[in-house]
């Protein structure tokens, strides 16, 4: 009984709670249905086109000129600020607690 709650209690010192809006919830699911459906539709064979910094489509026989980015390059630019926002937020919250001990 004890030992139970104990891991219980320490369960909850490492998730978040769960968001107390109905808005938030419905959004959660509706994001799990459509990155389930995404994932049925690659098993079936139904690929998605993809590209990252480029605009494919079969549909337009004559492409535009448009500019190419490396991959690496775009990769570089969009990941770059987020990462330097995330260092930064070890110094300008230094003493939040055990989440932020775990990441560091």
């Amino acid at each position: 009984g004890e030992e139970k709650m104990v891991g219980i209690d320490v369960l909850h010192k490492f998730l978040f709670p769960l968001p107390p809006s109905i808005f938030v919830n419905v959004m959660s699911f509706v994001s799990f249905g459509s990155l389930a459906n995404a994932g049925f539709a690659e098993v079936r064979g139904k690929h998605l086109k993809y590209s990252k910094f480029f605009n494919i489509s079969q549909n337009n026989p004559t492409p535009m000129k448009q500019i190419q980015i490396p991959s690496k390059v775009g990769m570089l630019v969009l990941y770059t600020p987020a990462f330097l926002f995330g260092a930064a937020s070890f110094f300008i919250f230094p003493d939040e607690g055990l989440r932020f001990f775990l990441l560091r």
